[in-house]
């Protein structure tokens, strides 16, 4: 397990009902995070619950997960437009596969200020069941590592 994490927010992963700045599960992360609690973060991530959508469902709820985590970046005085595009780039509108934001950390990653953003992902129609992290750099949203977990 993760220790040392400083909880901004205790939700939920994914909240059933809109994604708001309250609800959106965006913490940051005192320490360096390495690729080792990277997996132990897919590991939580994969036991977590998101409903199956369509093409129409999956761009109104990809909508509001990203306002829901910029809106939360701001209170928090993060870099609100960076997380945006981080993860407009990682979690495209066109994706066959539909991958869904469920939780995002700020961090340290190799010494580089970061974005570590969960996803579930999967077929269309079905129950996202599989889980890619991806950690991208704050000042560029460079992708500085990814991994999936089946």
């Amino acid at each position: 397990m993760i220790k040392h994490l400083l909880c901004l927010t205790l939700v939920a992963l994914v909240p059933a009902a809109g994604c708001s700045a309250a609800t959106a599960p965006l913490e940051v992360r005192k320490e360096a995070i390495r690729q080792a609690d990277l997996v132990d973060l897919m590991r939580e991530a994969k036991k977590e619950r998101v409903a199956a959508m369509d093409a129409e469902k999956y761009a109104g709820r990809r909508k509001e997960l990203i306002g829901g985590f910029r809106l939360r970046a701001d209170e928090l005085k993060l870099e609100a437009g960076s997380l945006e595009k981080a993860l407009e780039l990682v979690t495209p509108a066109s994706s066959g596969s539909r991958p869904v934001p469920v939780r995002v950390l700020r961090a340290s990653f190799g010494g580089v200020p970061s974005w570590v953003v969960l996803q579930k992902w999967g077929r269309p129609g079905k129950e996202p069941a599989h889980v890619k992290v991806w950690v991208v750099r704050v000042s560029d949203q460079s992708v500085l590592y990814a991994a999936s977990m089946n």
